[in-house]
């Protein structure tokens, strides 16, 4: 798998909201096991800061549950026990907000990403744009509009058209070659490294 090295500028939010911990959990031993709900874009870096924090602090444990965004903020909202909500955009966390359970006021911005174009190490369509994305036959992979880095994607081409290098119907261009709406950014990447498409969009 390549990345595209004109990565188009996109920035991605983060949010980060501590959810209270039930005061029991302070009193057991000194063991405390955190229950986060991340971002599946998170898995790697936030598989590594909890073993190097739990290094560090062996009392605390972690139990991760890596999903789309908007999947976590319905599993929040239907009262799934959870410490630590971590979610891609502003909306699932404001869509979390709802259910009582968190409280908006007090999510932080931690991190920005961007957005890349990635496709199968053989490239076999030659991708050496992103103007490439709007060729006729293409087969592109996208995140579902539900999912953060699927909205960001539609943003990104709606910005697009009112750029004269790409032109008014790039974005139908684009559209139309897309295959497949996938539940959650790692599904766009996995379906790009098995080759079964020629590009797909996901988080750097």
């Amino acid at each position: 798998m390549d990345v595209l090295k004109k990565s188009f500028r996109a920035a991605c939010i983060v949010l980060l909201l501590l959810v209270p911990m039930k005061s029991s959990r302070a009193q057991e031993a000194k063991k405390i096991e955190l229950s986060v709900f991340a971002a599946a874009s998170l898995t790697e870096c936030f598989n590594a800061m909890a073993e190097q924090f739990s290094a560090q602090n062996p009392e605390v444990t972690f139990s991760f549950n890596f999903a789309g965004s908007q999947q976590l903020a319905q599993q929040i909202a239907q009262d799934a026990p959870v410490d630590v909500f971590v979610s891609a955009n502003v909306k699932q966390m404001l869509e979390a907000a709802k259910s009582g359970r968190v409280d908006s006021a007090d999510a932080r911005v931690f991190v920005h990403n961007r957005l890349v174009v990635i496709f199968p190490k053989e490239n076999v369509e030659g991708i050496r744009s992103l103007r490439d994305l709007g060729k006729s036959h293409l087969k592109i992979i996208l995140a579902d509009k539900a999912v953060p880095v699927g909205q960001y994607s539609l943003d990104f081409l709606d910005k697009c058209v009112k750029n004269a290098a790409y032109g008014s119907s790039f974005r139908d261009e684009v559209l139309k070659n897309v295959v497949s709406y996938e539940e959650n950014v790692r599904a766009v990447l996995a379906k790009v490294q098995l080759g079964e498409c020629d590009a797909g969009i996901v988080y750097s």
